[in-house]
């Protein structure tokens, strides 16, 4: 099974272009599935972007080229945000491999992700020491059996 994953910025035209690749995939005879970071993979998507918002002040929802969204969370890099990014990407990237796993029982042609685990170890402070490390751990999740990009 092929696995294309898509990454960006809120609003840049992901999820257009994932259409369109699906339809196209589809169109010309592989089996195709979908499956977004946020709605499939990401454990309580729905209690954490509400944390967030109630937080943070951000918006909430998925923008648009036209209309961007104003998150105001992404660059939060106190100690206590960041462990706790720690935590939920660390079980994101074991629902990710699950997830990704059960698709290849499904014998599918072609996964597409709608982001992954990648996108989000990018909200991390790059700099730092213990970042470096749990970048490298996740790295080694994906390299037993499943790649998870």
């Amino acid at each position: 099974m092929t696995i294309i994953s898509f990454s960006g910025i809120d609003g840049a035209g992901k999820s257009t272009q994932i259409a369109e690749c699906a339809a196209w995939l589809s169109h010309s005879g592989l089996r195709t599935a979908v499956i977004t970071f946020w709605d499939d993979i990401a454990v309580g998507s729905k209690p954490r972007e509400l944390l967030s918002r109630k937080i943070f002040k951000g918006d909430s929802g998925v923008g648009t080229p036209e209309q961007p969204l104003n998150r105001r969370d992404k660059n939060v890099t106190s100690w206590p945000v960041t462990l706790l990014r720690f935590l939920l990407y660390f079980v994101d990237a074991i629902s990710l491999r699950i997830k990704v796993d059960a698709f290849r029982r499904r014998d599918l042609d072609c996964l597409i992700l709608d982001r992954s685990i990648y996108d989000e170890l990018a909200n991390l402070p790059q700099t730092s020491r213990y970042t470096r490390i749990f970048t490298g751990i996740v790295s080694r999740l994906r390299q037993s059996r499943m790649p998870l990009s």
